[in-house]
């Protein structure tokens, strides 16, 4: 036997070969011959290709090897250069599918494999670990190839190496670890295996042990829990990219990775299907609704199209929730075929404290604060890692996020259990308390803080006030409802906004401030849709509300509300005696707005002196106000200001006042502050500036339904396309204009009227 004989049959694997042969470290090689020691590492690993020179002239001196032992390791590199490698030992099961959208996620792996010896990937169930794992290695660069193990059926550690040893294809009569050792000595491979969860930590110390006795062994992981070994390198597999609500692009949607998988998977049972105009919305709500699992995509594209996405939604939140998505493929495993087993699979391994946290955890919605865990609960940091570390809930800056499938389920629990509805209540409580501080917030000069709390939270929210007047609760739906409105006026979610305080007011308090509060509330969004009769109703309800508490800044502002009805009325007359009324029954309020409003009626009747007058109360009543008030005020005396030629002042106060209102992320009034900014453009005829205001105010208008603000902007856009030289576009958005006053429910002012009068005159010529 020549001294080469025993040499692997790849350039590699005899790299490693001669180094070792030659007791050189991958460092000491790689100084010997100028290469990192990441560069060796990598050309024994297979995943850098030889350069044939550097072989020649300073790798066979540096490993002392002889004439025939130098020209087989150049003939080997020659080989590797030319891909002609011979056949891996060792195959992965070759997918029966294409793995859709994961092209970013296999980059990186690939990368990862080249930089560690132990690759985890985590993740949700049904979040498509295990396929993920089988694409890389369909690519892997190891000279005895990938072998892939599963683990689902083992039920302790012990069986592993006869696992391994079978799928290894190992004779041997001693199927325990050190026959596995043995037979994986000086192997170059990528062992996968799969669903380490259930053995863990045990299997943890075994892993452990192969890579400190393999040296040559790379592992690839699937768990849903990290293997806590030093010198893991975790890879948390995210769900896939949805696509976006809004889109109406059919060839971008179709590329989006949760969309593109359904279609993929609903065409391999009906090839015909097609995504249209039509179905698109419907398949978009139903990847949002099934979070971008890979698992809960392919099985809802099963029922589809002969159950319609609203209907498998629908039976996702009916009482059989996850367990509604199911397949009955044969060559499926078992934990596969339905969603909940897929959870089952996870949840199981929980304690049973953790198992009653993560059903407790389905009251919340969209996300929270960990406090509100804790409180709503009352479970421990403890149990709350451990639910982290099983990727069934994501725990990061203090706020607790669950993916909604996972919800679904746990809520189902929660129900089989009977406890759904007292840790509901205990939900609604919680966030009746927060209500309070977001409506006490919003008054004060920590807005914006407010406003960011109250959106991040507001499916929460939503959430305890459907809760309680399912449950006629009226203490807390009305108190819920009551804290809420002025929140949802801001954000210009009228219709949310009036449907749950109706609702909430069909019930009984024994607090008669909480329920003039939600009064008060239900009146004004009623006004703000020109509800105007019933909005007069519930002012008059909580007028006589705060006359019977003796509470007289309550009534103030009652009576200043119903002075803004009279006004959206167009009785200009009762809206200033209402307003004076108003002011004098609590003088030592900061009556800004109810001067402001002043100012509002006198321009309405062409008395722009007597305007001004009120304004210049208003503004300097505003300087000592909250930030809200002061961006009110700033509008509406900007726009004054514009009508009566002083444009500079108006410039500037109409830019504070934009500035106040995106600080408070204040929805409702920011397109108004962008109509006087188009106003103020027109008269300073920088009509591009002009029209990009307006265009701007009228989406934001028209998206909130707000028919006599977008009847304004209309009346506007027709005057400024007109000076711009677009009589047919002027003529458009006049019609438009036209269609929407025809429809209003409440009298046009005479301003207005005015305005309409002198368009039709100019484009009648």
């Amino acid at each position: 036997m020549t001294r080469s004989s025993a040499v692997p049959h790849t350039f590699a694997a005899a790299l490693r070969f001669y180094r070792k042969r030659t007791r050189l470290t991958q460092d000491a090689l790689g100084r010997a011959v100028g290469y990192s020691r990441e560069q060796i590492a990598r050309l024994e690993n297979g995943s850098r290709q030889p350069d044939i020179t550097a072989v020649t002239a300073l790798f066979v001196p540096a490993l002392n090897l002889n004439t025939p032992e130098g020209e087989q390791l150049l003939h080997l590199a020659q080989q590797a250069r030319n891909g002609r490698s011979p056949t891996p030992r060792y195959q992965p099961p070759a997918p029966l599918v294409p793995l859709i959208g994961r092209q970013t996620e296999q980059q990186q792996l690939t990368h990862l494999l080249g930089q560690t010896r132990l690759l985890t990937l985590v993740g949700a169930p049904g979040i498509g670990k295990t396929r993920l794992a089988l694409e890389v290695a369909q690519q892997s660069p190891f000279t005895d190839g990938a072998a892939f193990v599963s683990l689902a059926s083992l039920q302790t550690t012990a069986d592993i190496p006869h696992t391994l040893l079978t799928t290894l294809g190992a004779a041997t009569n001693h199927a325990d670890e050190a026959a596995l050792i043995t037979h994986l000595a000086d192997t170059h491979l990528l062992l996968i295996l799969d669903n380490c969860e259930q053995l863990l930590p045990d299997i943890s110390l075994l892993i452990g042990r192969l890579l400190e006795r393999l040296p040559y062994l790379t592992l690839l992981c699937t768990s849903r829990n990290p293997l806590a070994l030093y010198g893991e390198q975790l890879y948390p597999v995210p769900p896939l990219e949805l696509p976006d609500p809004n889109s109406t692009d059919l060839d971008r949607l179709t590329a989006v990775p949760a969309l593109a998988l359904l279609l993929n998977r609903i065409r391999a049972h009906h090839p015909a299907f097609m995504l249209t105009v039509e179905n698109a919305p419907a398949l978009i709500t139903l990847c949002h609704a099934l979070d971008g699992l890979p698992l809960a995509l392919e099985l809802a594209a099963v029922q589809l199209p002969h159950h319609p996405p609203a209907a498998i939604i629908a039976q996702l939140h009916s009482l059989g929730g996850t367990a509604s998505l199911h397949q009955h493929l044969h060559n499926i495993p078992a934990r596969h075929r339905t969603l909940q087993r897929a959870i089952d699979w996870s949840v199981r391994l929980l304690s049973a404290e953790q198992q009653h946290t993560f059903a407790c955890l389905s009251v919340f919605q969209g996300g929270c604060e960990e406090t509100a865990v804790f409180a709503v609960i009352g479970c421990s940091r403890h149990t709350i890692a451990a639910l982290a570390r099983a990727n069934l809930i994501q725990w990061q800056d203090k706020r607790i996020t669950q993916l909604e499938t996972l919800r679904v389920d746990g809520y189902t629990r929660l129900l089989a259990h009977n406890q759904a509805d007292d840790y509901q209540k205990r939900h609604a409580t919680y966030y009746a308390t927060l209500a309070q501080n977001i409506h006490h917030g919003l008054l004060g000069e920590a807005q914006t803080v407010w406003v960011e709390y109250a959106l991040r939270d507001h499916l929460n929210l939503l959430a305890a006030v459907r809760w309680a007047i399912n449950a006629q609760n009226g203490d807390l739906a009305i108190a819920l409802t009551g804290w809420l409105w002025w929140f949802w006026y801001r954000q210009g979610l009228l219709t949310v906004g009036r449907d749950l305080l109706t609702a909430a007011l069909q019930l009984t308090t024994a607090d008669l401030a909480q329920r003039a509060q939600a009064v008060n509330g239900l009146a004004s969004l009623c006004m703000e849709q020109h509800a105007t009769a019933e909005s007069l109703r519930y002012h008059q309800e909580g007028l006589a509300l705060r006359q019977q508490l003796g509470d007289q800044a309550g009534v103030a502002i009652v009576l200043h509300n119903m002075a803004l009805t009279a006004y959206r009325m167009g009785d200009f007359e009762q809206a200033v005696d209402w307003l004076l009324a108003a002011i004098k029954t609590d003088p030592d309020a900061p009556n800004a707005l109810s001067y402001a409003h002043l100012g509002l009626i006198a321009q309405e009747m062409g008395d722009l002196a007597q305007g001004r007058h009120w304004f210049e109360t208003a503004h300097l009543l505003a300087k000592t106000a909250d930030s809200w008030t002061q961006a009110f005020v700033a509008c509406n005396y900007a726009d004054l200001l514009c009508a009566a030629g002083a444009i500079r002042e108006a410039h500037a106060l109409a830019e504070t006042s934009l500035r106040l209102f995106r600080d408070q992320q204040d929805n409702l009034y920011l397109s108004d502050a962008q109509l006087v900014l188009a106003k103020i453009a027109l008269a300073q005829e920088a009509y591009t500036e002009a029209e990009t205001w307006c265009e701007q105010a009228i989406d934001g208008y028209r998206q909130r339904q707000q028919q006599l603000e977008l009847m304004t902007a209309l009346l506007l856009q027709a005057q400024l396309t007109l000076k711009m030289g677009n009589k047919t576009t002027a003529q458009t958005a006049f019609t438009e204009a036209q269609t929407v006053a025809e429809h209003l429910q409440i009298p046009i002012t005479p301003r207005i009227q005015n305005q309409f009068q002198q368009m039709v005159t100019v484009l009648a010529r």
